[in-house]
């Protein structure tokens, strides 16, 4: 379920390295079917390559969770996102191994440039560009012709932010963020997340957006009050006095019969009430 925000952007649920993996028991996968049931958008996977077998391992440290074959199982008809974690792997291979498996959209995603060259871009694929430097070159973004560019914490700067939306390019902050950094991308436009536990994402994303739309209406009930205080200010001064004893000085001109032109205009508006 794609999460729309208060500037009617939407905003992209990916579940990182499949949602919460340690819940998982064994190598079965089971966690990318919870993401899934808590309405994850994508599915993101880190794939490495053990004795001519692709794996499901984010670094030769962590432990393998299993077989990317049988991670292919449980994704469904979601996007799937591919991380390719290991230089020798060849990209094409790997996207004709799960196109074997699934029609769903793939999306091809690494650190290494070189990789993504590989690629030759079908239909249904996207192809991700994850930037670790704060000095990576816009220019070989392009020359990637990738969609999608993965930021981390310390690419958190506007302008090159700014340089992204301007370029019609996507962007979304790396997974190993803090929720509360992943808001601040959020803020600044991000067309997605990497998130572990989607069920509690979605939920204080909800409700921050819910308390931002009942902090405006607050304020909106209040200025529209006092307004409405003025305007009936206004009306009743106004009986008081004659006719024939009107304003007879208003810069602008202010038409008490007119309420939202009133309203605009009290900010700059100053009325002399000089009796003839």
């Amino acid at each position: 379920m794609v999460i729309k925000l208060q500037n009617n952007s939407e905003i992209i649920i990916i579940a990182h390295r499949g949602g919460k993996y340690w819940k998982g028991k064994g190598k079965n996968f089971n966690y990318i079917s919870e993401s899934l049931h808590h309405g994850a958008d994508v599915i993101e996977l880190d794939v490495r390559v053990k004795e001519n077998k692709y794996i499901v391992q984010h670094s030769k440290a962590a432990l393998s969770q299993g077989f990317l074959e049988d991670a292919l199982e449980k994704i469904g008809t979601v996007p799937l996102y591919l991380d390719i974690k290991d230089p020798l792997i060849d990209p094409n291979d790997l996207i004709k191994l799960v196109r074997k498996k699934l029609k769903n959209q793939l999306i091809i995603g690494s650190f290494y440039s070189a990789v993504l060259k590989k690629i030759k871009k079908k239909k249904g694929i996207i192809i991700s560009y994850q930037v670790y430097s704060p000095l990576y070159d816009l220019k070989l973004v392009k020359r990637l012709k990738v969609d999608w560019v993965v930021l981390w914490n310390y690419n958190i700067a506007g302008w090159k932010i700014k340089e992204l939306q301007t370029s019609g390019l996507k962007f979304a902050p790396a997974g190993n963020l803090m929720p509360r950094q992943q808001m601040r991308y959020v803020k600044r436009g991000a067309n997605a997340v990497f998130v572990y536990d989607i069920k509690k994402f979605k939920k204080n994303l909800l409700k921050r957006i819910t308390t931002q739309e009942k902090q405006q209406k607050s304020v909106l009930s209040l200025l529209f009050s006092q307004a409405s205080n003025i305007y009936r200010s206004l009306n009743t001064v106004r009986k008081f006095i004659p006719n024939d004893k009107l304003l007879s000085q208003s810069s602008p001109k202010t038409n008490f019969g007119n309420y939202p032109h009133l309203i605009a205009n009290l900010s700059t508006v100053k009325i002399n009430f000089k009796l003839k």
